[in-house]
Formats: structure tokens, sequence, C-alpha cells
């Protein structure tokens, strides 16, 4: 069978990979990856540089426009994308398009962004289905492929270590914050002054290196660093943050994907319930508002709260003390959110997708 596997950008390749290792490993399949050429050239050239080092082949062109006429014209069996974009532009009319939605965070946009041209729809978990009701799409409740990079025998090496490497050797956090609405701006003043003794790994979403009205995260950061030895950046080419969770002691985040995929490893997670809104969200908070899923929201109960910026350091403190206090809550939400953690979700998706396509 003919597979695309379609990014819109960068970060959507670590829930992609399993599949297609796992796709190469099934059987005989002409697999290519592309990526949208409107995305900023070190984005596009971090992904040809990573899928050319697994030995992918890479569709690529001149424009977007002559891009998409190409896809659609080779007419893939399966075109495998993180969200709905452009599909009916680049899937022929026999197409199985599956949707392997690129976050399971805390936004509305899992349930808005499903085109009609969708077939198929990877779900990470059963308590996912009742939101989906009403919509023609065939959900396949398979896991969270992207965890599956856990039980990777691929580990972190030297050179990737040596860029996040701390001088302490200090219980080690990992802090990532969603792009928008963020707690970025109010988190990192605390923690650039803080003198307790644990090392800060700060992991920022793709969109703060690649658009410039989120690029003074980076900044802040950086300043940060020069402030306090015990902060890291990690830097824009490590995309995949799965392989961090295994070596750090805890999470701080607040609606991002990452709050529930943490979960996989169960360790303590702080969640920041603060952020810094654009003027037109202060002013009309209903707008945030829309955005924001606060059914799941309301069905955490798993994490250490922040609710505000002063309240960070003594949650940090709570983990430490007690690390295993939410240990009952994380694990029952592991089940909940996570489905199956076991390394065989991209296994279980496949099997769904070659099962709808029989005769």
């Amino acid at each position: 069978m003919k597979i695309l596997f379609e990014h819109h950008h960068l970060y959507y390749l670590p829930q992609f990979l399993p599949i297609i290792y796992k796709f190469n490993k099934n059987g005989s399949h002409d697999i290519s990856v592309s990526i949208n050429q409107n995305v900023p050239v070190n984005e596009k050239t971090l992904f040809y540089k990573e899928c050319k080092s697994l030995k992918l082949n890479i569709i690529r062109s001149e424009n977007e426009k002559e891009r998409k006429q190409f896809i659609k014209s080779e007419k893939f069996d399966i075109i495998i994308a993180g969200n709905k974009g452009y599909l009916e532009a680049i899937a022929a009319n026999n197409t199985c398009v599956v949707l392997v939605y690129h976050g399971i965070g805390l936004k509305k946009s899992y349930y808005n962004d499903i085109s009609p041209r969708v077939d198929i729809l990877a779900v990470e978990a059963p308590s996912r289905l009742p939101s989906l009701k009403g919509l023609s799409i065939h959900p396949i409740v398979s896991g969270f492929t992207k965890l599956d990079a856990l039980f990777s025998d691929r580990k972190i090496n030297d050179k990737e270590t040596g860029a996040i490497h701390f001088e302490d050797n200090y219980p080690t956090f990992l802090y990532a914050p969603t792009f928008y609405p963020s707690s970025l701006e109010k988190t990192i003043p605390i923690l650039a002054e803080s003198k307790l003794k644990v090392n800060v790994l700060i992991k920022l979403h793709q969109f703060s290196w690649t658009k410039s009205k989120y690029r003074h995260h980076v900044r802040l950061i950086k300043s940060a660093e020069q402030r306090n030895i015990n902060i890291k950046l990690v830097p824009e080419s490590y995309y995949n943050i799965v392989p961090l969770y295994p070596i750090v002691d805890g999470l701080i985040s607040d609606i991002s994907s990452t709050m529930f995929e943490f979960l996989a490893v169960n360790k303590p997670i702080i969640q920041t319930d603060f952020y810094t809104l654009r003027k037109k969200h202060q002013l009309f908070p209903w707008l945030i508002n829309k955005r924001l899923d606060f059914k799941r929201l309301g069905e955490v109960d798993f994490t250490i709260k922040a609710n505000s910026p002063i309240e960070i350091e003594r949650a940090i403190k709570q983990s430490l003390e007690n690390s295993g206090e939410h240990d009952k809550n994380r694990l029952e939400a592991q089940n909940k959110f996570l489905y199956k953690v076991d390394g065989k979700a991209s296994e279980r998706l496949i099997e769904g997708i070659l099962e709808y396509l029989k005769p």
C-alpha cells in the first residue's frame, strides 16, 4: 500500500514515527512523508534532516500548491494526518484519511478539527468516545501512539544529554508550557530567582521558536539561564519531548498535552492554573473560554495545583516531599486518559485501519 504521513508541522512527527516503524515492520509498504512548504525554513530543515536520517521517502516541491497537486496525483491508499487542514486538496477519491490528532490537552480543537474528509479517527482512550457521538467518522481506540516511544530502544545520546547537562545533581523538573494561553511569562521570573535545590529543564512548544509573536518566550528563558545555572532550555532541534519523561523527576505544565502524556511515567505533575492573556481575551474572557475544554479540565484530579506564580515553589516542595501523594489518582487517570501504555498503540491503530479497509 502507498501511505503518506502528512505534516502541518515538525512536531507532528513524534506521534507518526511509531506508526511508520510498525508499518515498515509489518510488510512492504510504500511510505512517504511530507510537510507544508509554508512553514519556516528552520522547521523544514529540521524535518528534512530527521526524515533523511531515518531513510524516509520525502515528498517536497518548489511551492505548496505544486506539493498538494503532486500528492493528490499520487493517489495514496492511506493518508495519515495530524490536523484537518487541507485534506480535500491532497486526498484522492479512494484515499482512506486517518486523523491522528496532534494534541490531547485541554483545547476544544480536538473536536473542532475534524474534516468531513476524515474516514478514521485515532482515539487515545474510550473516555473520548461520548464527545465524538454524532460525527460521521470511524473511531479506533488505540492509546496515544506518541507514547510508544517510551518502549523504544532509542535512547537519548551523549550529544543530546550534553545540551541539557546540569552541574548540580539535584532533582530535575521538566517545565513544558503550551504556547497560548501560557503560564510561561509569569512562571519564568519565579524559577529564575528560586533558591530551591532543583534543576528545571524547559521544553518549549515549537511555535515559541518559529512564530514571531511567541519568540519572546525564548528570550525570556535565555535571560533566566544567565541568572540561574539550574535552568536549561532544551534546544530547538530536540523536537520530541517523550524521551525526556523518564529522565526527570516531575513535570510543571499548564493546559499542554504533556500534562496527560506524562501520566505514562506516573511521576508528580504540577499544574499551573494561571496564564498571560492577550488584551482581547482580557476584555472578552468568553473568547478564550470557547477554546478550552472545561469538562475535561474538571476531570483532572491527579495534579498538584499552583493557582498563582508564588505557589510554584510550594508545589515543587510538596511533590518532592511526597512524590506518591497522587499515585493512585495518576494510575487511574492513566487508564482513563491514555487507555493502555504498553508500546502497542501503533499496532492497535494499524490493525484497526486494515480491518476498516477490508472489502
